[in-house]
């Protein structure tokens, strides 16, 4: 290493340091874009992993799955809103009774029931 250093002038001159600066900005360049490929590296495993979700031998081609539902904007809750008075039908009570008995057992088919 002292022998390298030996041979760099006692002033550079000018070029060298055009030189010299330019390789500083071109390692910062290079560096900033290993920081690219990283996040981009990233993204895309995370994007084959979320694929592998619909490409695979059990998901039918029109499932459309883990679709998230839109948030209300008020906030509230589905349904009817509070004080909702409601509306159901009336019971209705029975004209007849008919009445059904079995001929004979489901289970061992005898037709002793009693």
């Amino acid at each position: 290493m002292a022998a390298s250093l030996a041979k760099l002038p006692s002033s550079p001159d000018p070029s060298y340091m055009d030189i010299h600066v330019r390789v500083e900005e071109l390692n910062k360049t290079v560096a900033k874009q290993a920081k690219i490929i990283a996040a981009q590296a990233k993204e895309i495993a995370y994007l084959k992993k979320e694929l592998a979700k619909y490409e695979n031998p059990h998901t039918p081609s029109s499932a459309k799955r883990f679709k998230k539902k839109p948030k209300r904007k008020d906030g509230q809750k589905r349904g009817a809103p509070k004080g909702h008075r409601g509306d159901t039908r009336p019971i209705q009570n029975p004209d007849e009774y008919v009445g059904v008995f079995a001929d004979h057992c489901e289970k061992c088919g005898s037709s002793d029931l009693e």
